[in-house]
Order: structure tokens, then C-alpha cells, then sequence
């Protein structure tokens, strides 16, 4: 990739899609072997910026989703499922792509991309999974105690319509997803007000 594709990629906008009547935000760059990067929970398209020009540049058409309820996508009031999502990247794939794809993702993304790989292995050229979560969220009845108990009243405290928003609207404030970024990222430099954002 050229430095002017590059200064293209930085100042580029994303592209939208509308499926099941929601708005999808993804991007798009290169060109070569199809490449489907899936962000993990909490994150977004913003999570590969450094990753999709590299990708680009090697020779590859990379796709970048945000999954609904994240990103730039639409954040409809509904069951979020892994179900849900796996169509999702599917119906993209149908859309968009149309041949053997690598799809990448991390953490719920890797999740997908395994489901995905797995159930519909004819549309596959293969899979990365980064950092693999093990489902979406947890089902306290499987657990043993006293974790059951403590889970259960989490999931019931989170579910809950007066308690969930103020739980969410702490959580997502900006010096919380600052504190949480210096946990997981080995270079803080990286944890800039554009990463916080696209958050």
C-alpha cells in the first residue's frame, strides 16, 4: 500500500450497511484474499486501526465490522445473542464478500469466527482467533456455589430496568474505560482519546 493509500485509510469514512432494518457500520480497503476482522465485546472497528492498512498492505481485501449495538453500528433495544451476531457476519458475507474468507477475530469476535468457521465451513479459507472468549455472558445455573448465587444476583441486578442503566452509565464513563485500557494495553501511548472514543 502506497503512503497516499494510507493517508486515504486515515481520512477515509467508513461505509453503511442496512440490514434487518438496522443501520451496520464497516469499512473496507485493499485488495486480494478477503480478510473478515470482528471486534470483541465492548469494542469496535476502531480496535484494528493499526491492523487494517498493515493487513491492507500485505495483499489483502480487509472487511471491518461493528457488530449492532456497537461501534457506529445501530444500538437497538433487544436480546443481544451470539446467535444473533453470527447472522449477522454471515449475511455481511453474503452481501459483501462472497468467496473463502480468513475471518479474525478477538475475544466474543474469536467466538464468532469460530461459529461461524464451524457452521458454515464452505464459506471459510480460515480462522484467527485472538484471545477466544467462551460465550457471551455467564449462566449461573451451570456454576457451582456460592459462585451460582453471587452470578445470579449480578445477572438479575444488570437485567434489571432501574438498576442496569445507572450500572451501565458508570461503567461507560471515559476515566473507567481509561482505567480499564491501561489493564489490558502494554503500551498506555496507544490509549489515546480516539481509541477511548471509538469505544
Amino acid at each position: 500500500m502506497s503512503t497516499q493509500e494510507l493517508i486515504s485509510y486515515h481520512s477515509r469514512e467508513n461505509h453503511v450497511w442496512n440490514w434487518q432494518s438496522h443501520q451496520i457500520q464497516y469499512t473496507v480497503i485493499g485488495t486480494g484474499k478477503p480478510l473478515l476482522l470482528v471486534h470483541g465485546f465492548g469494542a469496535s472497528i476502531g480496535h484494528w486501526r493499526k491492523n487494517i492498512p498493515a493487513l491492507a498492505a500485505g495483499g489483502y481485501r480487509v472487511f471491518a465490522i461493528d457488530l449492532l449495538g456497537f461501534g457506529g453500528s445501530d444500538k437497538p433495544v433487544l436480546s443481544y445473542t451470539v446467535e444473533l451476531w453470527q447472522q449477522q457476519i454471515k449475511d455481511f458475507w453474503d452481501t459483501y464478500i462472497n468467496e473463502p474468507t480468513v475471518f479474525i477475530g478477538n475475544s466474543i469476535g474469536a467466538l464468532l469466527s469460530l461459529m461461524v468457521v464451524t457452521n458454515y465451513p464452505e464459506i471459510a479459507a480460515g480462522g484467527v482467533l485472538i484471545n477466544c472468549a467462551g460465550g457471551l455472558n455467564h449462566r449461573p445455573e451451570e456454576l457451582n456455589l456460592p459462585l451460582r448465587l453471587v452470578m445470579g444476583a449480578f445477572t438479575r441486578l444488570v437485567n434489571s430496568s432501574t438498576f442496569g442503566p445507572f450500572l451501565f452509565n458508570r461503567i461507560r464513563q471515559k476515566n473507567r474505560i481509561r482505567s480499564t485500557l491501561r489493564q489490558v494495553y502494554c503500551d498506555s501511548d496507544a490509549i489515546t482519546e480516539g481509541c477511548i472514543s471509538y469505544l
